[in-house]
């Protein structure tokens, strides 16, 4: 049973298995973790061929530092996935299987990354460096690229393989070839890590996070519980519109999926990206009654919630005395309104309270 982990100071090691010579060890080398880290018996015999020096690491404070790696590579994934839009709307449990089963790749100048037509195994994020994004050329017999032509270039924080995962392809393959262009470290996610920790339908799944994230954000919408948000959430309707379409009159609520949304809010001009969500709720607060009026620039995937929707699901959460739409949006003027008589009620006890003083 190994009790210490070791790393070849100076000379020269032979390491076997059953008496087979499997290995040389030279001056900085290590082995002897594979026992400690499954509490097994040592799996291969090692002899000096020469007069040789090593460094041995205590088994119990070798355990403790690969535990406190595993713990701050954690930490460090989970602050670079935060910055990802394309998990946004996940809660912090799935953040962190995520970043628990992401690994830190390295590759060298020149290097590929992946190849044109393979099939999609992970998402490449890039944490230093950055990646080449080929068309056309060629992988030689000795492995090397050759040819193509640059069509993009991937920096820090740029991320490829999300928008083909999330496609509606059975087995969705790489449409380029990926180059490092210098010393590059990729954060890469595999695809059956994803699907592990959140379900075969990532494209599904990561858009419902998103508007559920939303609704939990918005002013009126949060007073719902989390589950009548959830009912509510299925009233929405999702479309892909095209460059230049508006956005239908009666809107609720709208959350942006993909692309953007461009238009007029409380007279004043504003562009959602992605994640980013707008309700009439601002409106209400104020003496105005105009609609935002609202088109899409570049074409966008969109989330919808109209006011009809909205009657439709608060009557399914019971609400019977509410008749049309209109009623159904005096509702969440009072949920509002009861909002701020809240907070004032709370200012006031705080400022007469004894214990302020």
């Amino acid at each position: 049973m190994g009790t210490t982990f070791f790393v070849t100071h100076t000379g020269t090691l032979e390491v076997s298995v059953n008496g087979n010579v499997v290995n040389t060890l030279m001056e900085g080398q290590a082995f002897g973790g594979l026992a400690l880290l499954y509490n097994c018996p040592r799996t291969a015999t090692v002899k000096a061929l020469i007069d040789a020096g090593v460094w041995g690491a205590n088994g119990h404070n070798f355990k403790q530092v690969l535990a406190q790696n595993a713990a701050n590579r954690q930490a460090d994934n989970l602050k670079f996935l935060d910055s990802i839009k394309v998990f946004d709307g996940l809660n912090q449990k799935q953040k962190d299987q995520i970043a628990l089963s992401a690994l830190s790749e390295w590759f060298d100048a020149g290097q590929r990354v992946a190849t044109q037509g393979e099939t999609l195994a992970a998402i490449y994020f890039v944490k230093k460096g950055g990646l080449k994004v080929m068309t056309g050329g060629e992988v030689k017999a000795d492995g090397k690229f050759s040819g193509g032509n640059e069509e993009h270039h991937l920096s820090s924080g740029e991320y490829i393989g999300a928008a083909l995962l999330l496609s509606a392809k059975t087995r969705p393959m790489w449409e380029n070839t990926l180059l490092a262009d210098a010393k590059t470290e990729l954060l890469c996610i595999s695809v059956k890590d994803l699907k592990e920790i959140l379900g075969n339908n990532l494209a599904k799944i990561l858009e419902t996070a998103l508007v559920n994230k939303g609704l939990r954000m918005c002013p009126v919408m949060s007073q719902f519980s989390s589950t009548q948000r959830n009912d509510i959430a299925k009233a929405i309707v999702i479309k892909d519109l095209p460059a230049g379409a508006a956005v239908q009159e009666g809107v609720r609520y709208i959350v942006v999926l993909e692309g953007s949304v461009t238009g007029m809010h409380k007279e004043e001009e504003v562009t959602l990206e992605r994640a980013q969500w707008l309700e009439d709720g601002g409106l209400l607060e104020s003496e105005s009654s105009a609609e935002a009026k609202s088109e899409i620039r570049n074409g966008a995937r969109v989330g919808f919630l109209t006011k009809e929707g909205l009657l439709s699901a608060l009557k399914e959460l019971g609400l019977a005395a509410i008749g049309n739409a209109e009623e159904a949006s005096d509702l969440t003027r009072k949920l509002i309104v009861a909002k701020k008589a809240r907070e004032a009620s709370s200012e006031r006890r705080s400022v007469t309270s004894p214990e302020c003083f």
